[in-house]
């Protein structure tokens, strides 16, 4: 999935000077609005989906491209570089369509469990390697928002990232956008920063987040920046 949530630990290598950020317009977005292309630098991902609005394939540019199929009670994710299979995810769903549990074919120790609230947000994600638990990402809400994450590895606490958000423009990036509900409910509202505490360290420069949007409210443009150096996402849509 797009969001694969170990990969948020990539964020940190993100950075600029902050920005003002463009009113959102109301929102009106409609649940079968899909992205269509996400440019972050040179790498163009493409999606398509299934009728149901369930992401199908993520083709980017550099060759890689990921498939999913979907058989009753799971997902299946197949990665093909230059078109040739390279791994696959399986990505077992409980009774409310949520991922609980996902193994990957080319790592046969490895299992990552989600647990979830009971407004269907994101409680736990734990990492296991060979039954051992080597990471452990706990979340937290306020006002509907996850506003920190806590990540344990081998029972120790080793990283906070604290998130704050525009309490005034509603999440127009949400994992439905990206046909990819699965691994629960997103956060209420657009996230404005995000900042990164090692344990026993000083935070790291808070990244920034600032949008463009369209006239329908979806998000065209993502500013991301941190110290001296900005990141840009540009969005279309079908």
């Amino acid at each position: 999935m797009k969001n694969k949530l170990f990969i948020i630990i990539l964020l940190i290598s993100l950075s600029a000077c902050h920005k003002e950020v463009l009113d959102a317009p109301e929102m009106q977005l409609e649940e079968t609005s899909k992205v269509k292309t996400a440019t972050y630098g040179n790498t163009v991902f493409t999606y398509t989906y299934d009728a149901q609005g369930r992401q199908l394939t993520c083709d980017n540019s550099d060759g890689i491209k990921r498939k999913y199929d979907y058989p009753i009670g799971s997902i299946k994710e197949s990665v093909y570089k230059n078109g040739m299979l390279q791994y696959f995810y399986k990505n077992d769903l409980n009774t409310e369509g949520l991922c609980f549990r996902e193994i990957k074919s080319d790592a046969p120790g490895y299992e990552q469990l989600y647990e979830y609230n009971l407004d269907r947000t994101l409680n736990k994600v734990i990492t296991k390697n060979n039954g051992s638990i080597i990471q452990v990402m706990n979340f937290f809400y306020n006002n509907q928002n996850c506003d920190s994450i806590r990540f344990l590895a081998n029972g120790q606490h080793i990283l906070t990232i604290v998130k704050d958000y525009y309490l005034d423009k509603p999440n127009a990036l949400k994992n439905e956008v990206f046909g990819n509900p699965y691994y629960g409910k997103s956060s209420r509202n657009m996230i404005k920063t995000e900042t990164y505490i090692d344990a026993g360290s000083l935070p790291d420069p808070c990244i920034n987040f600032n949008y463009e949007f369209d006239v329908i409210g979806r998000v065209s443009k993502e500013i991301t920046s941190k110290g001296n150096n900005t990141s840009i996402g540009l969005y279309t849509y079908y």
